[in-house]
C-alpha cells in the first residue's frame, strides 16, 4: 500500500487510514514475537488473545488492502469491481475454502494476484476450481490486454471419515511472471469446451526429475530425486506412523504426570515406539503434465477406520521442491479410548545435513 501513500491524488484521510492499518498489523506482529507465541507454549486464554489481536489487525488491513487492489484493477484493466474476496489457498484446503465455491454458475471471474516480494515472481500460480470446465487468461502488462495462457488442470480426490469418496475439486496451474510489488490479473472463463492454447516449450529445468520406484510392504513409498546438472542423486522413503498418546496415568518418573496436550508430544510410557498408520491401498494414480507431476496414494484400513490420502507433487520446470500433501480423514480414537499422534516420516539414503 506504499504506492497509495506516495500518489499525489491520495488525500490526507486516506493516508491516515493506511497508516492506521499498518500500525495495527505491526503491533500484532510485535506481540507475536513474544517467546511463548513463537514456541506455542502459552496458556489457552493467552493463545486466544493472540488470535483475537491478529484477527482484528487482519480485518483492518484487508479492508485497506482490498480498496487498493480494486483501485489498481480499475486503473490498469478498466474493470470496476464492487468487492473482492480473499482466498489463501492452503495446501490441504479444498475449493469450499475459496470464494469461487459460491459462484459456480458465474461465467467470468477476475482474480487479482499481487507479488509483494522484492524479487521477481516467475513461478506457477495455483487456482482451486469446483470443476474442470474453466479456461484461463492472464493480463499482459506489455499489450494491456488479457491473453491466453497454457494451463494444467488436476482432479483432486477426497474421502470422508468412513473412507468413501466425496466431491472432488480441481487445481489449475499456469505460469505468470510478475515484477517486484507488481499486481497481475487472471480471467477465468467457464466453458464447456477447452481453450486451445499452444503447450509450453520443453522444460528449461529438464535435468531435474523425480521418480516413484516402488512401494514396499503396506506403507513405504520409495522415490529417487535426480539433478543431473549438480550430480545430486537422492533416494528416500516416505511412510505414515503413529504413537499412542499418553493419557496422564502412566506415572512417568520426575514428571507432573499430565496427559498429552496440544503443545506436548508425550507417547504412552510403555509404548514409546511407532505403529504403522493405516495400510497402502493398491490404487495409485500418476498425472504427468507439462507444469506438474503428481502421484496420489490412498491409505485404507477399514478395521481400524484409518484413512489417508498422500499426494506427492513435483514441478520440474519451476522448482526442485518436492511437495507432500497428507490428508487424514479424521484420526480415530482406539477402542480403549487411546489417542494417537500421527507422524509423517522420511528416510534418506546417505543423507548429509551439510
Amino acid at each position: 500500500m506504499s504506492r497509495k501513500v506516495l500518489r499525489n491524488e491520495t488525500s490526507d484521510d486516506e493516508i491516515a487510514s493506511v497508516m492506521s492499518a499498518q500500525h495495527w498489523m505491526l503491533d500484532a506482529m510485535g506481540v507475536y514475537q513474544h517467546h511463548d507465541a513463537v514456541t506455542g507454549t502459552a496458556k489457552q486464554h493467552v493463545a486466544d488473545n493472540y488470535v483475537e489481536k491478529l484477527s482484528d489487525a487482519m480485518a483492518i488491513n484487508n479492508a485497506a488492502y482490498t480498496t487498493e487492489m480494486m483501485d489498481i484493477l480499475n486503473k490498469t484493466a478498466g474493470i470496476d469491481a464492487l468487492s473482492l474476496s480473499t482466498c489463501i489457498g492452503g495446501m490441504n484446503g479444498t475449493v469450499t475454502d475459496c470464494p469461487i465455491a459460491n459462484h459456480t454458475e458465474t461465467k467470468e471471474i477476475i482474480m487479482v494476484i499481487h507479488n509483494p516480494a522484492a524479487q521477481n515472481f516467475s513461478d506457477l500460480v495455483r487456482v482451486q476450481l469446483p470443476s474442470a470446465s474453466y479456461t484461463a487468461q492472464i493480463w499482459s502488462h506489455d499489450t494491456k490486454e488479457f491473453i491466453d495462457v497454457y494451463f494444467d488442470i488436476l482432479e483432486q480426490v477426497h474421502f470422508n471419515q468412513t473412507g468413501y469418496p466425496t466431491m472432488p475439486d480441481y487445481d489449475m496451474y499456469f505460469k505468470y511472471a510478475l515484477l517486484p510489488n507488481q499486481v497481475g490479473f487472471v480471467r477465468l472463463n467457464k466453458t464447456d469446451m477447452g481453450c486451445k492454447v499452444a503447450p509450453p516449450k520443453a522444460s528449461s529445468n529438464s535435468e531435474v526429475s523425480l521418480t516413484f520406484n516402488k512401494a514396499e510392504s503396506t506403507r513405504d513409498l520409495h522415490f529417487t530425486f535426480n539433478n543431473s546438472a549438480t550430480g545430486i542423486l537422492q533416494n528416500f522413503t516416505f511412510d505414515l506412523n503413529y504413537y499412542a498418546a499418553d493419557q496422564g496415568d502412566d506415572a512417568y518418573p520426575d514428571n507432573s504426570n499430565c496427559a498429552e496436550g496440544a503443545y506436548l508430544l508425550k507417547p504412552e510410557r510403555y509404548e514409546r515406539y511407532q505403529y504403522d498408520y493405516s495400510r497402502l491401498d493398491s490404487e495409485e494414480y500418476h498425472a504427468d503434465l507439462p507444469h506438474v507431476q503428481q502421484w496420489t496414494f490412498r491409505f485404507v484400513s477399514r478395521l481400524s477406520e484409518q484413512y489417508a490420502i498422500v499426494k506427492v507433487k513435483f514441478f520440474p520446470d519451476t522448482s526442485e521442491l518436492v511437495q507432500f500433501d497428507v490428508e487424514l480423514n479424521g484420526i480415530p480414537v482406539m477402542k480403549d479410548q487411546q489417542g494417537k499422534d500421527v507422524t509423517v516420516n522420511w528416510i534418506f539414503d546417505n543423507f548429509e545435513a551439510n
